[in-house]
């Protein structure tokens, strides 16, 4: 049985970024508690659904939302996929964006 909880649920300092919830990969842990995760592609795509360019797009989040400090708890962004190859390797594929 799946049990549905809001983010906001796991912690109170959590922080989660309004409109941005269908870019939400998941958590992280930290030393300074849970972080919430989100695709870095899928945070541009909803800005520039906003009416932003490709750059506008990549400006703003770099000035506003990853150069934002809002706590210890700040959200993360990832914007690379790793894709199995052998043994204990991984094929990194980076995102340009």
């Amino acid at each position: 049985m799946e049990e549905k909880i809001k983010l906001e649920e796991l912690s109170e300092d959590i922080i989660i970024l309004d409109d941005f919830h269908e870019a939400v990969l998941g958590m992280v842990s930290s030393f300074e508690g849970p972080r919430v995760v989100y695709n870095l592609k899928t945070v541009l795509e909803i800005l520039q659904k906003d009416g932003m360019s490709r750059e506008e797009a990549l400006e703003y989040f770099n000035f506003n939302i990853l150069g934002a400090y809002i706590g210890p708890q700040n959200p993360v962004f990832l914007d690379i996929e790793l894709q199995h190859s052998s043994g204990d390797m991984f094929d990194i594929r980076w995102t340009c964006y």
